[in-house]
């Protein structure tokens, strides 16, 4: 009975562990801004603080507008824009998550038409760059990304995008970008590494729009071959104990 039971405790943990990943991969948010803070993000032109007073008709915090989140954070932004920045190099954990994580996450959303009488036009996350030592300014191309949500509008090379007409509703996506493939060209303890998003829109679209949950990620790793031999072998030492 207790080689039975020592056997199940083995089957038991390593399923823990096939259902839950391996340590070390958890997720690092770098802008959730529930607290209605800046976290330390600022806007690309002129270097302030998104929440300085210069900055009050560009970024502001709405409550309940996204599904999901308590709080978003709203730009405000007719047309095409370089807006959000974040000085990872500024914050030496943020930075240290750049570098081992490969993925970069963030939701987009655009309120209903009604909202602002719009009937036509288009909102879009125009670009996402990296400027980085050793690396440069570099835009991530949208073939990098997916995106799950409302995606019906996003560009042929995956721009994430929303147009609309008189009725559209409120909508929201969210992308993830693989930026591994950069990782390697970025100098070791870089001086500066700065992360930096574009957005546009015209046509008669809101001038306005929402980010939420700004983060990095790991690439999923497909589960160990060994791992699920370990399993099933303990899973018939345990049967054959019946």
């Amino acid at each position: 009975m207790k080689h039975t039971n020592s056997v199940a405790v083995w089957i038991l943990s390593f399923s823990l562990v096939l259902s839950t990943g391996f340590p070390g991969k958890a997720e690092v948010v770098i802008g959730s801004w529930q607290n209605m803070t800046d976290e330390g993000w600022i806007d690309h032109g002129n270097g302030l603080s998104i929440t300085a007073p210069e900055n009050a008709g560009k970024y502001s915090f709405a409550q309940n507008v996204v599904p999901g989140y308590a709080v978003s954070l709203k730009i405000t932004q007719a047309g095409w824009n370089q807006n959000l920045r974040l000085n990872l190099h500024n914050n030496p954990p943020l930075m240290e998550a750049f570098m081992t994580n490969q993925l970069l996450s963030f939701t987009f959303s655009v309120p209903a038409a009604a909202e602002t009488g719009s009937t036509s036009g288009y909102s879009q996350i125009y670009a996402v760059y990296l400027n980085a030592d050793g690396l440069g300014w570099t835009q991530i191309p949208w073939s990098l990304a997916t995106a799950t949500g409302w995606t019906y509008n996003n560009g042929e090379d995956g721009m994430p995008n929303f147009y609309f007409w008189e009725g559209a509703p409120a909508r929201t996506q969210t992308v993830v970008i693989n930026y591994s493939s950069y990782l390697s060209q970025i100098s070791e303890n870089p001086s500066y590494l700065e992360l930096i998003f574009a957005s546009n829109n015209g046509g008669g679209a809101p001038d306005y729009f929402y980010m939420n949950d700004v983060k990095l990620l790991q690439i999923p790793e497909p589960t160990s071959l060994a791992m699920i031999t370990v399993v099933l072998g303990a899973l018939f030492a345990f049967r054959r104990q019946q």
